[in-house]
């Protein structure tokens, strides 16, 4: 048997109250079990409608209820006002390299980008195929374990900062 089997083997499980395990895995975490089963319920019939979430139009009433709903919770959670837009962009993190600058960069125009790691360097090869590119910081003299601290990265308008395996939720203000 390899260590990583015998790891595996061996560690112990430590499950919440509920009887789920805890989920520190990248990427999705653990949710409530409450959560959960609303989602259950609603994959088979949302909001009394007959049919499930999955089954619904993206050009429906309901549809449009539920987005509207949801970046109302988003806007609120992060605590942003009506000044700021936020978006919902399909796909993961690496599609989103592309899509920002291909959406948002302007023809002669330049996007700020914090090297926080191997996430934004991938960003930042994204957008450098679109346009210009300035580096805000540069982590590589601290072997990428840190983020900019106050004053310490160059100005930016909006600098996108990607942590962990995935871009963190992007907002710009609203307006020109």
């Amino acid at each position: 048997m390899s260590t990583v089997e015998s790891l595996r083997r061996n560690a112990p499980v430590r499950p919440m109250a509920s009887g789920r395990v805890f989920n520190f895995s990248a990427g999705p975490a653990a949710l409530p079990l409450d959560v959960l089963q609303q989602l259950q319920q609603d994959l088979v019939d949302l909001w009394g409608s007959g049919i499930g979430i999955l089954e619904h139009s993206h050009r429906g009433p309901l549809f449009d209820r539920l987005l509207v709903e949801s970046h109302a919770a988003f806007m609120r959670v992060a605590g942003a006002g009506s000044d700021w837009a936020g978006l919902f962009i399909p796909g993961g993190a690496t599609l989103q390299f592309g899509m920002l600058p291909l959406n948002f960069l302007p023809d002669g125009g330049h996007a700020d980008y914090a090297d926080t790691g191997l996430w934004a360097t991938k960003a930042i090869a994204d957008a450098k195929m679109v346009g210009k590119v300035n580096i805000t910081f540069d982590g590589t003299p601290f072997a990428f374990n840190r983020t900019p601290r106050e004053g310490e990265a160059n100005p930016a308008r909006v600098p996108p900062i990607t942590t962990g395996a995935a871009t963190t939720p992007w907002m710009a203000p609203s307006g020109p």
